[in-house]
């Protein structure tokens, strides 16, 4: 069985001093006869405890093994505290995950005030909105309107919003409403003269989720597979290894956060399932190696 330098030379200082286990000596050994490196470093394991005073005799290994229960604790809590993050993450995400309100829940009314000014008002069930401005070939400026709430807004007791449309200084022309609870003609007029009188505009759900999805999961494969054909290579192995959790942490954060592959809000839903691979990439790295050290140790 072949092990990694990293392992080899956490023993080193205890194989110096004779503490290890005859299985431990050979898997040592077998490593020492292929690696220029941890030999170098056993030889000046050796020089330093000769020429270390009687009394600092113990303390070049000793440091070895502090250092070698440092990093496994610093390990440790930085898998538990990503494990943490991670489920606190996901608990927030589904609480903040919007509830698109339809055209007849959202109450949405149009008010102009003696400065010019125009708002739209909703009822107490919007609790969020967002606007999106832009001109039509025509000339024409348009506003969408798309009106949300959360568990997470309920929460915080979040007033109805009042949303400014049109002024003197930058007016709108037509104004639509983004009924998502509807799949056909779910862009309303609210605000302006209604262009499509033989029939309403229909706005479609992103479906890039699903490309982000099937790229991941032929990524996972691909490398999967060569891992799998390197397996007995260490350092080709490794390398695949970090390469695999790359895609497949992302497969597991869709699973997670996401219930489709389209959506409405594709930029909020890709931007939390990429916060979350970076959690589950680390807790798969640093889980594998913890796991690996303590195989090592139930051998001893």
């Amino acid at each position: 069985m072949k092990i990694s330098c990293s392992v080899v030379q956490d023993l080193l200082p205890l194989y110096v001093e004779r503490m290890t286990s005859e299985e431990s000596n050979l898997l040592i050994e077998d490593h020492l006869t292929d690696c220029n490196k941890c030999r170098n470093i056993l030889n000046s394991l050796k020089t330093n405890i000769i020429k270390s005073k009687p009394d600092a005799e113990a303390s070049v290994p000793l440091k070895f093994i502090q250092k070698n229960i440092k990093n496994r604790q610093t390990k440790a809590v930085v898998f538990a505290s990503l494990i943490v993050f991670l489920a606190m993450f996901v608990i927030f995400s589904y609480l903040t995950k919007p509830d698109y309100i339809s055209y007849n829940d959202s109450g949405i009314t149009i008010s102009k005030i003696e400065s010019q000014e125009v708002y739209a008002n909703f009822s107490e069930n919007v609790t969020s909105y967002s606007t999106i401005k832009y001109n039509t070939s025509d000339n024409l400026v348009v506003m969408e309107i798309k009106a949300w709430t959360s568990v997470w807004d309920k929460l915080l007791n979040k007033s109805t919003p009042s949303v400014l449309i049109s002024t003197p200084d930058s007016k709108v022309d037509r104004v639509y409403y983004c009924d998502y609870s509807t799949k056909d003609d779910n862009m309303i007029v609210v605000y302006g003269i209604d262009p499509n009188t033989n029939g309403g505009i229909t706005s479609l759900p992103r479906i890039v989720l699903g490309y982000y999805f099937m790229i991941a999961l032929i990524a996972s494969i691909i490398v999967g597979v060569v891992w799998f054909l390197l397996r007995k290579n260490h350092k080709a192995g490794n390398i695949c290894k970090y390469l695999f959790f790359v895609p497949t942490s992302y497969l597991i954060s869709h699973m997670l956060l996401t219930t489709s592959f389209i959506s409405f809000s594709a930029t909020r839903d890709f931007v939390m399932n990429l916060i979350a691979s970076i959690a589950i990439y680390g807790i798969s790295i640093l889980g594998i190696s913890l796991f690996k050290q303590y195989k090592l140790d139930r051998t001893k």
